[in-house]
């Protein structure tokens, strides 16, 4: 008797204890495995990055000369505005002046009463601003040009310079380019101060809620 010959599928048939390869067995064996690629994870970000991180406090400083009159106008009426804001929690104010001659001082009686007419509480001790004001503080609002190149001419570097902004530029309802100063006028001057400075704490607050919210 001959001598079967054998095709190349059933030699491997019999290698493999197999009389009888099926065609699956057939192509399973001519078919090369493929290699099996890792599954890669990425990762997208949930939400978008914003300007201020969520856990941040934000900081304001109001400037004046003497920090008796303006300046604590602007912290006690941003105050009062912010006790009506979702945000009030994120956001802060002080004020501070160019000089120290009335340290320690209470604001001026004068735009005390001014602002008590308008149902705004007013507290506070005046202080000289410091050079540590410009790490702490986000943003230094100045009531006039003069008092803006002093707050500059001790700003550390460019970093700093960019926080410092001239108050007027939030005001919407006038068109001012200072918040003049009251302490040598009558009752009149101490009025058109606390109209610039609600004013213009409106915009600043809708400033920064833009920004935070």
């Amino acid at each position: 008797m001959l001598p079967i010959k054998l095709n190349d599928d059933q030699k491997v048939a019999k290698l493999c204890g197999i009389t009888a390869p099926s065609a699956e067995f057939r192509i399973a064996a001519l078919t090369p495995r493929r290699k099996k690629l890792p599954v890669l994870s990425v990762r997208l970000p949930s939400t978008i990055v914003p300007r201020v991180p969520n856990e941040r406090t934000y900081r304001i400083l109001f400037v004046c000369w003497g920090n008796i009159c303006r300046s604590p106008a602007g912290e006690n009426v941003f105050r009062h505005l912010l006790s009506e804001s979702a945000l009030a929690n994120r956001i802060e104010c002080d004020s501070a002046g160019t000089i120290d001659a009335h340290a320690g001082k209470p604001p001026d009686n004068r735009m005390r009463e001014t602002l008590e007419q308008r149902n705004i509480p007013v507290e506070g001790a005046a202080r000289q601003i410091t050079r540590e004001d410009f790490g702490d503080f986000d943003l230094i609002l100045t009531m006039d040009d003069f008092n803006r190149q002093e707050v500059l001419s001790v700003a550390p570097d460019a970093s700093a310079r960019a926080k410092v902004k001239p108050f007027t530029e939030f005001c919407e309802n006038h068109e001012a380019s200072e918040v003049p100063d009251p302490y040598y006028g009558g009752s009149s001057g101490f009025e058109l101060v606390a109209d610039l400075i609600e004013d213009g704490c409106q915009g600043v607050l809708a400033h920064i809620e833009a920004q935070l919210s």
